[in-house]
């Protein structure tokens, strides 16, 4: 699954490149960002040179428990708020903090 993700990605990325506006943005944007501009070899070996463990890491460093958050858009029962709770909370023993903002459409 990851190789097919990680092929998908390039595929996606090199198709876009083929748009002339495309492709002067991601000049641009690489120029700013590093003074210079990466060959497509480059990119494309680094991305390839990619592992499953590298996504876990950054992932980890991106997740952090304390920092997610949901937001759901429709009519939510009570029930249904306290299954939230419960999937937010995991098992844990500290209370999950579930917030209802509920607005009527006026349709």
């Amino acid at each position: 699954e990851f190789v097919r993700a990680r092929e998908y990605f390039l595929g996606q990325f090199l198709l876009a490149l083929e748009d002339t506006m495309e492709h002067m943005m991601w000049v641009g944007e690489s120029l700013i960002e590093r003074d210079r501009i990466r060959t497509l070899g480059e990119v494309v070996y680094r991305v390839n040179s990619l592992t499953p463990e590298d996504i876990r890491r950054v992932a980890g460093d991106i997740f952090k428990e304390k920092r997610l958050n949901l937001a759901l858009v429709g009519d939510l029962t009570d029930d249904q708020t306290g299954r939230l709770e419960g999937m937010v909370r995991g098992g844990k023993e500290e209370p999950a903090k579930v917030e209802a903002v509920l607005q009527k459409s006026e349709t």
